[in-house]
């Protein structure tokens, strides 16, 4: 367990400035001495870099060398906490968890497995399945072209932040769609209000806390309009998402729609912080301080209520350097 503070990394910074400030003000409330850092490929040249005690540049995600320069980071400055902020090295840095343990470096990522299943969509779907969670079909482009259904989603089966991803509309789109994106995957496409559902897991697999999302409106991936709101099965049936994942101590982003007529599908697990995770920190489920204490403690003081009704504005702001 750590007892010293924290040295804290952020990867793929970029502009989460709000969760490196989240991660600051739980520190202060916790006690805990805290070094906020970030790293990403334009280094010091970012929001989040701006805001960060230190920041460092780092090549691409996919590079070769990426590892060995985060690892260095790691041995330099002493971080025992590496937290990743989008879905490109959650696979790397799960895999990689005991250089970095050897390191004196927490990585904050659900374990290998949950990962794999996170970040490919057709074992996401397959594993809701098992679970009997409701979750759109999948189609191939044959079964789509042959079906009564007009409207269709399509995505590629590892992608992130909703890149690639359409929404298709009569036969031409769809071939076009299918052709045109790579590694995609044909959905049957669900009408209703979306949801983000963030859960915390303890080291035990505990699920701890599950509050609901509404995403009001969205902009390029992220929620830019959000209220969260108390939906007993909602939280339920996620509770038994994540217990059936077994994840270990992380942050579970769970994506679903709720029909009209009340049906919950399930859409997407992340196994990250998604963007709009400060507002479920502000509803009282304080996420930051609860992974500090499970850490240091061995234990959180994550209480299940959380305020529901509290509605976010997100919006572009100035940094000047």
């Amino acid at each position: 367990m750590l007892k010293d503070g924290f040295n804290i990394l952020f990867t793929s910074c970029g502009r989460r400035v709000s969760l490196l400030n989240s991660f600051r003000q739980a520190a202060e409330k916790g006690g805990f001495k805290a070094a906020i850092n970030g790293a990403d490929m334009r280094g010091q040249e970012c929001a989040a870099g701006q805001q960060s005690d230190k920041a460092f540049k780092v090549s691409p995600v996919y590079a070769d060398s990426y590892l060995d320069e985060l690892l260095e980071i790691v041995r330099a400055e002493n971080i025992n906490l590496l937290v990743p902020t989008i879905d490109l090295d959650l696979i790397l840095l799960a895999e990689n968890r005991a250089i970095f343990k050897n390191a004196g470096c927490t990585v904050f990522v659900p374990n290998l497995p949950a990962v794999q299943i996170a970040r490919d969509k057709r074992k996401t779907l397959a594993f809701l399945e098992s679970a009997g969670l409701k979750c759109p079909k999948i189609y191939t482009l044959k079964q789509a072209l042959a079906s009564e259904a007009k409207e269709f989603f399509l995505k590629p089966w590892d992608g992130s932040a909703s890149t690639n991803t359409v929404l298709a509309s009569g036969s031409d789109e769809l071939e076009f769609y299918a052709n045109k994106i790579p590694k995609s995957i044909i959905q049957q496409f669900i009408s209703g209000q979306e949801y983000t559902c963030d859960i915390f897991t303890s080291k035990d697999n505990e699920v701890k806390c599950v509050v609901p999302r509404k995403r009001i409106a969205v902009r390029a991936g992220e929620v830019s309009i959000g209220e969260t709101e108390y939906d007993e099965d909602m939280i339920s049936q996620c509770r038994l998402l994540a217990e059936m994942l077994r994840p270990g101590l992380s942050v579970l982003t769970v994506q679903l729609i709720k029909t009209s007529a009340g049906e919950l599908y399930f859409i997407e697990i992340n196994a990250r912080f998604g963007g709009g995770a400060p507002l479920t920190f502000k509803a009282g489920a304080d996420f930051p301080l609860w992974i500090m204490q499970e850490l240091s403690q061995g234990i959180s003081q994550a209480p299940e209520s959380f305020q529901a009704g509290l509605k976010m504005y997100r919006y572009d702001s100035e940094i000047w350097g």
